[in-house]
């Protein structure tokens, strides 16, 4: 969740708790309010009574004022007495709700019980004339304050967000610094410095890896071309069986040597982005092409290759990368294959897969594109060739997996559909 939902969520429900707490609050003050005046007025109401009986009047305003005189109780036993009652209206044939003040009156000559009532109509009309209007003004000032609390996150944190944006693009492997905008808070600016300080350490450490990665790899290459030219010359000279052997040993392993370092520079390269260049590929094409090419290689082992491609795929990348991966994954499906195994490759779902014949693997699967990661220790692989797949695959924002169901091995790639050109 992001941090200005987060924000706006918390607020929210504050705002509905202070809401519902202020409605009730506002309830019990108009309800004490309301019920104080009640009294007061049939207190009043009970004052007028009582002078127009001392006057000799006769009081009678059913149902709202009711005099009766009483005799032969003890009026000491009658207090005032205040309590809702039901009064039946025939003209509506209902019952109404009234507040009632029950009292008794002795004018020194006779006795009376004097009833007075008010509708409580009345009083829940006052309630909710005078409540809901305060409660839509309450609501309407909390869904403006939220708006206002919004609209200020968004002008206050607006540089965070687009500074992360730039950030999520940098690249380590990039030519630029990184520039961020610039804030006109103290702890934005002290992010904003920092993470400016931190990247360009980053740029530059990468930078000075990258070279020195080159270099050696360069260096590397003309002892490693001596060194096999000499093993040359003496192979050819006449040397005893058990020499050759010794030496035919070393060849092999500098042929592996050669074929780590040109992957560990391939690597480079790509973590560089130094494969820039991007055309219109027919990928059918390119597979069919490479299938023939792998054929004789297949043939070795007696593994046949077959092809569904049903689907045409147009990509727009490097045509240089996207031969590096289909040669990884042919070479991969021959080398780990069964001797008279198959391999599948088919396209669907914008997606090409190989799937290929082979033994169990010994190892996680998803531990399959990490570099240096072999099913057999004793492989003369250099582990690298999955990796490197993996890293096009990265570097084109597509996607790769790999799964075993025996006894097949399915590598598939997922292309995506903005880099179709269909």
């Amino acid at each position: 969740m992001k941090l200005l939902a987060k924000i706006n969520r918390r607020y929210a429900f504050f705002s509905v708790v202070t809401l519902l707490f202020g409605m009730i609050l506002l309830y019990i003050f108009m309800h004490y309010f309301v019920k104080s005046n009640l009294e007061e007025t049939l207190y009043s109401t009970k004052q007028n009574v009582i002078k127009k009986l001392n006057a000799g009047s006769k009081v009678e305003f059913a149902p709202f004022i009711e005099v009766k005189e009483i005799t032969g109780k003890n009026l000491n036993a009658f207090i005032d007495e205040i309590k809702d009652t039901l009064i039946f209206d025939s003209f509506e044939n209902e019952y109404d709700s009234f507040s009632q003040l029950k009292s008794v009156y002795h004018n020194g000559k006779k006795d009376f019980v004097i009833y007075i009532r008010l509708d409580n109509l009345e009083k829940s009309d006052l309630i909710f004339s005078v409540g809901l209007p305060i409660s839509i003004l309450l609501l309407a000032i909390l869904l403006m304050s939220n708006f206002v609390v919004t609209r200020i996150n968004l002008s206050i944190w607006g540089p965070f967000y687009e500074n992360l944006e730039k950030l999520k693009s940098f690249s380590t492997s990039g030519k630029e610094k990184l520039e961020l905008k610039k804030a006109d808070i103290d702890e934005f600016a002290d992010l904003n410095e920092t993470l400016v300080q931190l990247t360009e350490n980053a740029r530059r450490d990468y930078s000075r890896l990258r070279d020195f990665s080159e270099n050696a790899s360069h260096e590397l290459q003309t002892p490693i071309a001596i060194i096999k030219a000499k093993i040359e010359a003496l192979l050819q000279n006449n040397i005893g069986p058990e020499e050759s052997d010794r030496l035919h040993s070393i060849y092999k392993s500098l042929n592996r040597l050669t074929k780590l370092n040109e992957s560990l520079t391939l690597l480079t390269k790509l973590e560089s982005a130094d494969y820039e260049e991007k055309k219109e590929i027919q990928l059918n094409t390119i597979v069919m092409r490479m299938a023939g090419d792998f054929s004789e290689i297949a043939e070795e082992k007696a593994v046949k290759i077959e092809t569904d491609l049903k689907q045409e795929i147009k990509l727009y990348m490097n045509e240089n990368l996207l031969e590096i991966i289909l040669s990884n994954l042919f070479m991969n499906a021959v080398k780990y294959n069964l001797h008279g195994g198959k391999i599948f490759i088919f396209s669907a779902d914008d997606s090409l897969t190989f799937k290929n014949t082979g033994l169990k693997p010994k190892k996680d699967p998803a531990k399959m594109f990490d570099r240096f990661e072999k099913d057999n220790p004793a492989s003369e692989s250099s582990g690298l060739g999955l990796a490197i797949v993996k890293e096009i695959c990265e570097m084109n924002r597509y996607s790769i997996s790999y799964s075993f169901d025996e006894p097949y091995h399915i590598i598939s790639v997922k292309f995506l559909k903005s880099d179709q050109k269909n």
